[in-house]
């Protein structure tokens, strides 16, 4: 029953402010008491008499009964603000499935539409962090979090997806294989009950929670307005330490948060043994000839020199490694710094 008390003053009692809630708690120490005490002390201590009349009653308290049956069918878990290991000071519980880890842990994020640098770099950041044992935190978006995700689950490490919606629902829709592969051994943690859909004000309040679960938080690529830098932004307002990738040339689109976070504080990312990401660019004349300007198929080879089926080899590989992307316009576009 504690478990619905919790639903209930989280989510159904409205008109009351979250520091409201928390001040209640200290004076009472559990929802239940709360629910139960005096009318003349709440409003005392500033709840208004038109939710004490919407929310402290029994009709109010069943909703929350029915959102507790629901994550209880669903396998749906909370930890409270009164627990060990709860770290939010925006929300009273947090809903999760799969095994929540405390151990170290770094959030990993960067941009949705990122670059061929960014997939490598972000590969190369949780290889070394796994290698330390660190749990890998991300955001389950398209692109850098994705990828997070998997090269963590590649190398067999822990990693937990912060959602921005209800766990019975999963955005993009593209990565439920990917939400299932994650609660295999990690976790998927939300503020939000499970009917609750993605809202896009949900992403503010999500990447909040990523910054606070996290001990410390790598931003790999991030552009001028993008939610990874108002991610970093939330993790250093917390004290935790931030680092970035080295933001490459000045004319890249895709790092210009990163340079924004280093005159903000956050320090340039380093291994475990103290040395700085290697530079995965392949040395290849094809990406030289893409960094010049764009080109067909046919430009390439006739450029390269080379016989027609080896260029198409090498083209089909480089943009599976996503160094380089053939578009609508019929040109080979360079897809790295």
């Amino acid at each position: 029953m504690d478990t619905v008390y919790w639903i209930w003053l989280q989510e159904i009692v409205r008109g009351v402010s979250m520091s409201l809630k928390r001040k209640l708690i200290t004076i009472f120490l559990t929802p239940e008491a709360i629910y139960r005490a005096e009318t003349k002390a709440l409003v005392r201590l500033g709840v208004s008499q038109d939710s004490l009349s919407a929310f402290f009653t029994g009709v109010a308290l069943d909703q929350a009964k029915r959102i507790a049956e629901h994550h209880a069918q669903l396998d749906i878990r909370q930890i409270n603000c009164l627990e060990s290991g709860f770290r939010s000071g925006d929300f009273l519980v947090i809903y999760y499935r799969g095994q929540l880890s405390h151990l170290p842990s770094c959030a990993v994020v960067g941009t949705r539409e990122c670059s061929a640098h960014g997939y490598h770099n972000t590969q190369a950041v949780c290889d070394d962090l796994v290698s330390q044992g660190i749990v890998v935190n991300s955001g389950l978006a398209l692109g850098i979090d994705g990828w997070a995700h998997r090269q963590t689950l590649a190398r067999n490490g822990v990693t937990q997806a912060f959602l921005a919606h209800g766990l019975s629902h999963c955005y993009p829709r593209d990565h439920s294989r990917l939400l299932s592969d994650i609660l295999e051994r990690g976790a998927a943690i939300t503020p939000f009950p499970s009917d609750v859909r993605p809202r896009r004000y949900h992403f503010a309040l999500r990447n909040r929670l990523l910054a606070a679960w996290s001990d410390q938080m790598v931003v790999v690529e991030a552009p001028a307005q993008s939610g990874a830098l108002q991610t970093a932004a939330g993790a250093i307002e917390l004290g935790r330490p931030v680092s970035t990738i080295d933001p490459g040339p000045s004319t890249s689109p895709y790092c210009q948060g990163n340079r924004q976070l280093l005159g903000l504080g956050a320090t340039p990312y380093r291994l475990a043994n103290g040395q700085n990401l290697p530079d995965p660019s392949p040395n290849h004349p094809i990406l030289d000839l893409l960094r010049q300007s764009l080109l067909t198929t046919d430009e390439l080879i006739s450029r390269l020199d080379l016989p027609s089926a080896q260029v198409q080899e090498t083209l089909l590989e480089l943009s599976r490694q996503h160094w380089i992307s053939f578009r609508g316009d019929g040109l080979w576009h360079l897809q790295g710094w």
